[in-house]
Parts: C-alpha cells; structure tokens; sequence
C-alpha cells in the first residue's frame, strides 16, 4: 500500500505498510512507543503473530541530518529503507524477515521517531552462532550462503552490513533454503558508495574467529561461482584485493572505536583469504 499520514498531538506520522490493516496496528504501535522515547528491539504480538518491533528516537544532529536528507536529497530514513529493501528482495525471492511496516514521526519539520515491523522468523539463529555451534551441516549452509550472496549482487543489490550477525540460518529440512537476510537498511538496489567487496569484507571481518581450514577460500569460490552462473561474473583476483583490502578498512574501524567490539578481541590484521 501507499504512504500513509497519520496525524497526533505528538506529531505527523509518515507510514508504509503491507496493507491497511497491518498500517493501523502498527501506527497506534509506533505513536506509543514515540511518545516514550524509547529505542528498543524487541518481540512482539501483531495482527497475524509475533513480530519484531525496531524503533528509535532521533534528537539533535541525527534529527537534522536525517531531515537535511529526506527534504533534499529525497532519501528514506533507515527503518522504512529497510521496509522498501525487504520487500525488493522479497519479489526477487531471497528469504528475509517479511516486512510488514514502517514509520517515522515528524515534529516541527525533523524527523523524531523511526520504526519498523518484522514478522518473526521462528526457530532460526545468526549465522555467527550457527558457525560457533556447529559441526554437522556446515558446509551446505555456506554454499548456500555463497550463492545467494552471489545472486543478490548480480541483481545489483549491495547489503553494506553483511556481518554475520545480519544473516539467519534455519533449521535444516526447508525447502526454500536456509539463508534469511536481514538489517538491510544501509544499502539497496540502486548505485551504492560501497560494492560486492565491502559485503564480503564484512563477511570474512571475523573470518579467523569463524571459519575453519579450507571453508574461507571454498566460500569465497563458490561466490565467484555464483556470479558466473548468474551472468555477472567478476575476476577472481581483483576481487580477492578488494575484499582484503575492504576487511583492513572494517577492521581499522573497530580498532578507532573498540566500544564496537563489545567486548570481543580485535580480529587478526593479516588472515590468508
């Protein structure tokens, strides 16, 4: 459905949903939450079952510079991009948390409160943990994940947060696949500041910590793989550059700021990809 405008005391809240009914339920969702100011993730029940609930209070530069964006540049803000990149992927059939709507809160002109709404997506665990978890399976899980990484960008979608952290893996015995996409808020479609490699650099980032013997490079030619059989190839060396050299540019990040680390050791500079 389209956009919708719900008007308040707190504001005017700019929304897109599934459809109207989904709209309904999620505006009276993100007005309350809005009028509290909270940031927060978590589960919930919605009109058809659980859900996620993600939103966040926007105040002083981000307010300005998010509707310094929306205003000018015609920008979305992050949680209804993630809404639009959800449902791209979708219609093209990758598996990704379904959206189901999204909102932002205008006072005064500035953007206030953001949110979004996921179905949920039972029984599934990060792809961080299932490589720290498990034994069996292993393999399977990241030739899948190579090739739907391979297909996504032959499509010319470019993640920009595709950590481990942000993929899904489901139980085994589905038969769409076990690979789910999710925070796909930071790229799209369209022409990105970053390409193929940053994905792959945020992907290999914890690669030591993660991958074990020949699954590093055995990923890394199944993408290549990937992008041939798509139609989409890319030569295997300038790409491997990129990638090293886009996993340097991520780690030094984390070595400027280490409260991103939470907690976690510094990944290794040098690793053979």
């Amino acid at each position: 459905m389209g956009l919708l405008r719900l008007r308040s005391r707190a504001g005017v809240l700019r929304l897109v949903a599934r459809d109207s009914r989904t709209g309904e339920a999620a505006g009276d969702l993100g007005l309350a939450a809005a009028s509290e100011g909270r940031s927060a993730t978590v589960a919930i029940p919605f009109v058809d079952g659980p859900a996620w609930f993600k939103g966040e209070p926007l105040r002083g530069k981000a307010a300005w510079r998010h509707g310094v964006r929306s205003r000018l540049l015609r920008l979305h803000l992050p949680r209804v991009n993630e809404f639009h990149n959800l449902g791209w992927l979708a219609r093209r059939s990758f598996q990704v948390a379904p959206p189901l709507a999204a909102g932002v809160l205008f006072r005064a002109g500035l953007p206030r409160y953001q949110f979004l709404v996921t179905s949920e997506i039972r029984d599934a665990r990060t792809l961080r943990q299932f490589l720290v978890d498990e034994e069996i399976g292993r393999e399977e899980v990241l030739a899948e994940l190579a090739r739907e990484i391979g297909r996504m960008h032959a499509v010319g979608f470019v993640h920009r947060d595709l950590f481990p952290r942000n993929v899904l893996v489901l139980p085994p015995r589905r038969a769409r696949g076990r690979i789910v996409f999710i925070d796909a808020w930071r790229g799209g479609p369209r022409s990105q500041l970053r390409g193929p490699a940053h994905d792959l650099g945020c992907l290999f980032l914890h690669g030591p910590e993660l991958l074990r013997g020949e699954e590093p490079a055995l990923l890394f030619d199944a993408y290549v793989s990937a992008r041939g059989a798509q139609g989409r190839g890319v030569e295997a060396r300038s790409l491997l550059r990129a990638v090293r050299r886009a996993r340097r540019r991520l780690r030094r990040r984390l070595e400027d700021d280490p409260r991103r680390l939470g907690g976690a050791p510094l990944p290794p500079l040098e690793w053979s990809l």
